[in-house]
């Protein structure tokens, strides 16, 4: 259920091109794609970093969203990704 709720958030955010858009050294720019970028619990009431790249197929996000949170469930202290 998380990663179809994900899919259909990121989905949503890419077809409207505003929210897409970023503020980069004083520009505004629009991405291409923006991805999704999620914490995921870990041990000890913690909780890990867990990006994830979008992509417009459903079977190969869920293999992506997948793979992506458990490597952030492995960490065992909070790191940048």
């Amino acid at each position: 259920m998380f990663n179809a709720t994900l899919f259909a958030i990121v989905g949503a955010a890419n077809a409207v091109p505003e929210l897409r858009m970023r503020f980069r050294a004083e520009q505004i720019i629009e991405h291409e794609i923006v991805n999704a970028s999620v914490t995921v619990p870990i041990g000890d009431d913690s909780f890990g970093f867990c990006d994830i790249k979008y992509v417009d197929d459903w079977h190969v996000f869920d293999a992506r969203c997948n793979d992506a949170v458990q490597r952030a469930k492995s960490q065992t202290e909070l790191r940048t990704p």
